[in-house]
């Protein structure tokens, strides 16, 4: 069995049965599937079932609700595959991923495998996405690249990847870790990438991520997004420090840019009641007097380095208009290329 496909599934239904044909359309064999329902309330299990009786290669789980960390982890833990590739349950492979994925084993059997996505359903490129990291293949003193290139927030997510099942083992085995709904991607990759010994990068668009999805946890502002970011922050800076005093630099703007993500989502999400008093607590989050970060704000994009002025001085206005701006401004750019 070379590869175990896991998909994690909350209230997935209607979604669920697209993602599940491209993967049995794929024109490679070894492979197995593995469906943990995170404790769904709609029809999802029903979905998972009907599936798994129709194909032998699919195993079913069930579990309460624990968030797709733990369901991610579940997967892993009784998979059987060789490596392992993620794909969330609104999202879909290209036909021909895993075969792609076996050529490339076949010739240097890296630790991780990293692909690109595409927001096409027909995955053509999206030019908007780029490879995390030029295409090849990195080990020895060339993982530095691949761990500057995590500590930059580049290799955040799970999915677009093929990864060897022993390098989460040490996540696998850590069981202190606390329920995470946000930036969960992050922190599994941050134990991935410093486990792997080999990593390659193909250009390859493999992968349909479907952004439309309305529960995910971009499209809304919760106070619990602010103890997990800082959390997983911590994470990336605690371990880029054993990576060189550059690849520390990096994290620590990185932990900057995802707090400044974070106010974003708050503004452009509903909770108008609670915008102003959720910006004041992402700011002092930020600026913990505790926590010292030597990053130059000329490191900084125009648009971010105006809204980390604003979170500094706690000037929410600011920041709405500095937010509101780039999101018209983005939707311009987006309607004139399409």
């Amino acid at each position: 069995m070379l590869f175990s496909i896991i998909i994690p599934a909350y209230n997935a239904a209607s979604s669920l049965p697209e993602t599940l044909s491209s993967i049995y359309q794929q024109t490679y064999d070894g492979y197995e599937i593995i469906l943990i329902n995170d404790g769904s309330a709609d029809a999802t299990e029903s979905v998972c079932k009907v599936f798994c009786e129709s194909h032998n290669n699919t195993h079913y789980v069930r579990q309460n609700n624990m968030g797709v960390y733990e369901a991610r982890r579940k997967g892993a833990e009784i998979s059987a595959g060789d490596y392992l590739v993620f794909v969330d349950a609104d999202d879909s492979l290209r036909f021909d991923t895993l075969s792609i994925l076996a050529r490339e084993i076949d010739k240097c059997n890296p630790d991780i495998i990293c692909f690109s996505y595409t927001r096409n359903p027909d995955y053509s490129n999206d030019p908007f996405i780029n490879p995390a990291l030029p295409s090849g293949i990195y080990e020895g003193d060339d993982l530095a690249e691949v761990r500057k290139c995590l500590a930059r927030g580049k290799l955040n997510s799970i999915w677009g990847k093929a990864i060897k099942r022993n390098c989460l083992i040490d996540d696998l085995s850590n069981s202190d870790t606390k329920r995470i709904d946000f930036a969960e991607d992050f922190l599994q990759m941050i134990s991935i990438v410093d486990s792997a010994r080999s990593v390659l990068q193909i250009s390859d668009a493999l992968y349909y991520y479907n952004c439309q999805n309305g529960q995910s946890a971009t499209h809304s502002y919760k106070e619990k997004q602010l103890s997990d970011l800082t959390f997983v922050t911590s994470s990336l800076v605690k371990i880029a420090a054993r990576w060189g005093k550059e690849t520390e630099r990096l994290a620590w703007k990185t932990r900057t840019e995802q707090y400044l993500y974070l106010l974003s989502i708050n503004e452009l999400s509903d909770n108008n009641e609670t915008k102003k008093r959720n910006f004041v607590s992402i700011s002092e989050a930020l600026f913990n007097p505790s926590i010292k970060a030597d990053v130059p704000c000329s490191t900084y994009r125009p648009d971010s380095y105006l809204l980390f002025l604003a979170a500094k001085n706690k000037h929410y206005l600011l920041s709405r208009v500095v937010i509101r701006c780039c999101e018209q401004l983005k939707l311009l750019i987006l309607k004139i290329l399409s």
